[in-house]
C-alpha cells in the first residue's frame, strides 16, 4: 500500500503543514538522520553517555496548535 492509502495530494498537504510547524521550516532529509546515526557509531561520540539526541528540526521545542 503506497503512502498508507493517502493520495499524493494528501501527502503533499501533510508535508507542507508539518514543515510549517517546524522551526527549521522543512522536513528532514535521510542523509541528515544518517549523519546522526554515524556520529553515534564512531569514536566522535565516545564521551557521550546517556544523552538523548533529537534530530527533529526543532519540533520538540514547539507546541502544536489547532
Amino acid at each position: 500500500m503506497k503512502n498508507a492509502g493517502a493520495s499524493d495530494e494528501e501527502i503533499n498537504h501533510f508535508r507542507q503543514l508539518f514543515s510549517e510547524k517546524r522551526p527549521a521550516g522543512r522536513m528532514g532529509h535521510v542523509e541528515e538522520m544518517a549523519a546522526v546515526a554515524l556520529f553515534l557509531a564512531y569514536d566522535d561520540s565516545s564521551f557521550m553517555y546517556g544523552a538523548e539526541i533529537q534530530a527533529d528540526g526543532g519540533m520538540n521545542q514547539t507546541r502544536w496548535s489547532a
